[in-house]
């Protein structure tokens, strides 16, 4: 896989599932498949398995990350998590989920609570200024 592509999903990782799974599962070291795979439907990932593998080498104990195989994609799960800290910090850590709470905080996820899709649900607000358009 490309090098930016590979970044650009664990980025994206990092700043969509992390909040989603602590609001509805609470801050753990890790979490289920199932659970991921809930967070990975709400926004619209369940099919890309690109994406599922990242988020379970990321977000998954070692033992299922070894039971998927992952160590011949990603290599050893304490290395491929370095690598995660290494793209998300730029220093060699291995991330947790405060870790990456602090990542999407920081870096905006789109839509931190389950459900929430439209402008009006997230609370944005009216940019379309007044119904008056004037000498335009």
């Amino acid at each position: 896989m490309f090098q930016w592509t590979k970044k650009s999903i664990i980025k994206s990782v990092a700043r969509e599932l992390p909040p989603r799974l602590a609001v509805k599962y609470g801050k753990r070291d890790s979490y289920e498949p199932e659970e991921i795979d809930w967070a990975l439907g709400a926004i619209g990932k369940s099919n890309d398995l690109n994406y599922k593998n990242y988020a379970y080498g990321m977000l998954t104990s070692h033992s299922f990350f070894m039971s998927l195989g992952l160590s011949t994609s990603f290599g050893a799960h304490p290395d491929f998590h370095r690598e995660v800290g290494n793209i998300l910090f730029k220093q060699d850590c291995d991330p947790d989920i405060e870790a990456y709470l602090e990542y999407a905080s920081v870096h905006g996820s789109t839509d931190q609570y389950e459900g929430k899709s439209t402008q009006e649900e997230l609370g944005g607000g009216d940019f379309g200024g007044s119904d008056d358009v004037g000498g335009v």
